[in-house]
């Protein structure tokens, strides 16, 4: 007698479930009036907003973008808007990267805002949980937001998935980078860590990703010192020193080589003044 049990293994939940990363940098409930006005400005992580109420916008390249309660509005990393409120504003706001390790974000194939519709009488009982600090509000606020981050996924170009597959085989240099984020980090280093000899390592990493390591380090270490700038309240030099540089001159002049901006004129440039 034939059985009628099937088992069907999904192989792309096997290679990535263990891999993708959610990071959430920031978050808050944000109530602003016509002092949020921004000019061209520019993060390193993705701004997740959820209308709640009032009303704002977005000005860019493609022109203005309305965002209106009923709406989420996902804004990838790198790009650059305008802010605005006319009258008030009151928003949910999540920023965050998602992606394997320190390789690319998801969203870094695309500079336009995304928009997608939302309803929030799924998103205030959580806030109220939140408060409470019920451990079940923080599994469901986490539960929501990948599900609202999936949900931008089918916008992206076509290239972003196999892009993701590419960046999938070097996991393991990608995640060594990151948590050893420091000035003084080398290939070598890496290539230690993983047990593999440098040559090879770095060879095929530079042909699957078109990086060197030694450039990768460094785009962790920018990537590193923005996040400080913008999230927190370190000095210069507190943040030099936590990133292993020498001095904080020499970090400077790291930074402003590769972003065009010294720390102090990033920071005032981007920060959007804090809360978001």
């Amino acid at each position: 007698m034939d059985s009628a049990m099937r088992n069907e293994i999904f192989d792309a939940y096997r290679r990535l479930s263990g891999l993708l990363h959610l990071e959430v940098l920031e978050h808050g409930l944000f109530s602003g009036d016509r002092n949020w006005n921004f000019a061209r400005m520019s993060s390193p992580f993705n701004r997740l907003y959820f209308l709640l109420e009032g009303a704002g916008c977005l000005e860019g390249i493609e022109g203005r973008i309305d965002l209106r309660p009923g709406s989420m509005y996902l804004i990838p990393m790198g790009s650059v808007y305008d802010y605005r409120c006319d009258e008030s504003i009151r928003k949910f706001y999540v920023h965050f990267r998602i992606g394997i390790a320190d390789g690319p974000d998801l969203f870094e194939a695309t500079d336009r805002c995304l928009a997608r519709p939302f309803d929030a009488g799924f998103l205030l009982p959580l806030l109220d949980g939140l408060r409470d600090g019920r451990p079940a509000a923080v599994l469901r606020l986490d539960s929501l937001l990948l599900a609202c981050i999936a949900d931008f996924l089918p916008l992206l170009p076509e290239n972003a998935a196999s892009a993701l597959e590419t960046v999938s085989r070097h996991h393991a240099v990608f995640r060594t980078i990151r948590d050893s984020c420091r000035a003084d980090l080398s290939p070598a280093e890496v290539a230690r860590a993983l047990g593999q000899p440098l040559r090879p390592l770095a060879e095929t990493f530079r042909k699957d990703t078109g990086r060197t390591l030694r450039d990768q380090i460094r785009a962790s270490l920018v990537r590193k010192a923005k996040d400080l700038l913008l999230t927190t309240d370190q000095s210069i030099r507190e943040i030099a020193y936590a990133l292993r540089f020498d001095d904080e001159f020499y970090f400077s002049r790291f930074f402003k080589r590769r972003t065009g901006f010294s720390p102090r004129q990033y920071r005032d440039r981007h920060r959007m003044g804090r809360p978001d």
